[in-house]
């Protein structure tokens, strides 16, 4: 009988390897910046056509708190991603009729720019589709949907990643990649280096012993059938 145990114990691994305390903090954290940030752009929001949130600012959130360290959570990643990936979104609403061209054009160019541009930032490819699935209330907008709520989405979004990471969860954001590694500050951080990326070396270990496994009921159900 084949062994299908293999095939569930990555349900058992932990993405992030946060502490109880890390991952209160985490969730908090994302929950404080959203709440703040779809409430001051409901108070500075003149008009009431503007949306008040970009639903991919949660997404940012997640990447912003769990994995601060990630060069996808940089200053640089978060503004230039959503801006452009914005930009392009709207333009491919105004230059295609076709939704599920534009759809495509949308996600495909805003993740060309943001790779020419060095600023990565997976919502991004997001934010790029809201002007084209949100329909003609907010297409009417046009790039002032850039600016409201993208840009004032992002930018509180900044400065309360700026304040939680390096005041509450005491990390060093954002992060300067040195060329030697920084041990002093390790002790002090909720977030060690091998859980800021998300992957530790034991996901790696088990991933490829399942890997190995993988490949032996292979083997075995080929002979099997053969």
């Amino acid at each position: 009988m084949m062994n299908i145990k293999p095939f569930f114990r990555f349900i058992t691994i932990d993405p992030i390897n946060l502490s109880l305390r890390g991952k209160f903090i985490s969730v908090v954290s994302c929950f404080s910046v959203i709440l703040l940030t779809a409430w001051i752009t409901q108070e500075f929001s003149s008009n009431a056509a503007y949306p008040i949130i970009v639903a991919s600012m949660g997404a940012s959130a997640v990447i912003l708190f769990i994995i601060p360290n990630s060069p996808l959570a940089q200053p640089w990643s978060l503004v230039g991603g959503q801006l452009v990936s914005a930009v392009i979104g709207v333009a491919c609403a105004q230059v295609f009729t076709h939704t599920v061209f534009a759809s495509a054009c949308a996600v495909g160019g805003s993740v060309l720019v943001m790779l020419l541009f060095r600023c990565l930032h997976p919502p991004g490819a997001a934010t790029a589709l809201t002007p084209i699935m949100a329909g003609d209330p907010i297409t009417a907008l046009g790039y002032d949907l850039c600016w409201m709520p993208v840009g004032l989405n992002v930018a509180i979004m900044l400065f309360m990643a700026i304040v939680i990471n390096r005041w509450v969860l005491r990390y060093e954001y954002p992060t300067v990649p040195h060329q030697t590694d920084d041990k002093k500050h390790q002790h002090n951080t909720l977030i060690q280096p091998s859980q800021r990326i998300g992957i530790s070396e034991q996901d790696l270990r088990q991933a490829w012993k399942t890997w190995i496994c993988y490949g032996c009921l292979y083997r075995r159900f080929k002979q099997i059938t053969y």
